[in-house]
């Protein structure tokens, strides 16, 4: 069965970029521990409005190295006393420094949180080579007619590159923070992804 039409399938490439770079990834909502919880991840930013968590509670933006420094932060704060913060790494606020990552995915109750911001920021880093590609294929034409690659077969492989590093961000997400989620990014990069790789080339 054919998908797209030969002719159209660097169009459908450069959209599919797009949308990728526009799209919410992930929409989630929870009831832990008597709060409540509404995440809206768009591929640069959250939006998320935290209730019921004490100090904890907000709503606003935030940008997945601030989620990633939160989660580290509150694993190594968890797991360790003032005391062997100073030692550790000679600072209350350890912020992204490689020890504090580590000690954040071994020993820390935030792992899950952590490796969660971890594979997101891969994903954003995919995803930018994606819309480059994208923009290039849009606006330089010429450029690309030196690849050795096939270009629409280029963005299907960014595609389900960027499908698996945000299903398992979403994966480790649900692990931290138990609720209902819903995978928009996953599934739409998957299925394009899927489609860019098959489709006919002439």
């Amino acid at each position: 069965m054919v998908w797209v039409r030969s002719e159209y399938a660097e169009e459908l490439a450069v959209v599919s970029a797009w949308l990728m770079a526009l799209l919410p990834w992930s929409l989630s909502y929870g009831r832990p521990m008597g709060g409540r919880f509404v995440a809206i991840r768009f591929p640069l930013v959250i939006y998320e409005s935290l209730q019921g968590f004490g100090l904890a509670s907000h709503t606003g933006f935030l940008t997945p190295m601030g989620a990633l420094d939160r989660s580290v932060n509150a694993g190594v704060t968890g797991a360790f006393d003032e005391t062997e913060l100073l030692a550790r790494y000679g600072t209350r606020d350890p912020g992204l420094s490689i020890g504090a990552i580590t000690d954040a995915v071994t020993v820390s109750s935030y792992a899950d949180g952590v490796w969660a911001y971890l594979l997101w920021s891969v994903g954003i880093v995919i995803l930018v080579l994606a819309v480059l590609l994208s923009l290039l294929m849009y606006f330089e034409t010429d450029v690309l007619e030196r690849w050795p690659y096939d270009r629409v077969r280029t963005m299907g492989v960014l595609l389900t590159l960027a499908a698996a590093f945000y299903a398992g961000a979403t994966v480790m997400l649900y692990l931290q923070f138990p609720g209902l989620y819903v995978p928009i990014g996953p599934f739409l990069y998957f299925a394009l992804g899927y489609v860019l790789l098959t489709v006919e080339r002439t």
